[in-house]
């Protein structure tokens, strides 16, 4: 419609005896033709981005999707570790049963059974700081908050962090 209308304007002017010569109504028919090929162009364009904002937003929403999927799985891991990390602490008695395996004999004489069960023994874990020491550290825990290792790995295992004093 912008075509017919210059058209029609510059035929008037033309007639009208404005002294517009067919040469400049040519050159800016020209010129009009050169500019609806671009705009033409940068409509081209600006599809081709349009399509690919909505194949980022497509991308986007598949990674959100993952992200959500993620994080349900990084918070089920994460109660599972802290189910992980409180079981000494839930679980005392079965850990000081493996380290008194004689608590028959404790009824009968306490203090052979402790040495005796200390004995077994290298490491020595606290059930409440999670830490565990060798059995020759100042910072031994009381013997109601006592885990009995026989090895480091089945400390580190279990949850427990070396002590910083005696470097278990």
């Amino acid at each position: 419609m912008f075509k017919k209308c210059a058209a029609v304007f510059a035929i008037c002017l033309t007639l009208a005896g404005c002294g517009i010569s067919q040469e400049t109504y040519d050159q800016t028919a020209t010129e009009r033709d050169a500019l609806a090929t671009q705009v033409a162009e940068l409509q081209t364009e600006n599809d081709a981005l349009t399509a690919q904002v909505a194949k980022l937003q497509n991308e986007n929403n598949t990674l959100s999707s993952q992200n959500t999927a993620l994080s349900s799985e990084n918070a089920a891991l994460s109660s599972e570790n802290a189910s992980l990390k409180a079981k000494p602490a839930a679980e005392p008695a079965p850990a000081a049963a493996e380290a008194a395996p004689a608590s028959a004999a404790a009824a009968s004489s306490e203090s052979s059974s402790a040495s005796t069960s200390t004995e077994q023994y290298t490491y020595i874990g606290n059930i409440n700081s999670y830490k565990f020491h060798r059995k020759s550290c100042s910072t031994l825990p009381a013997e109601k908050n006592r885990v009995y290792y026989a090895t480091r790995d089945e400390a580190i295992n279990d949850g427990m962090v070396p002590c910083k004093r005696c470097n278990p």
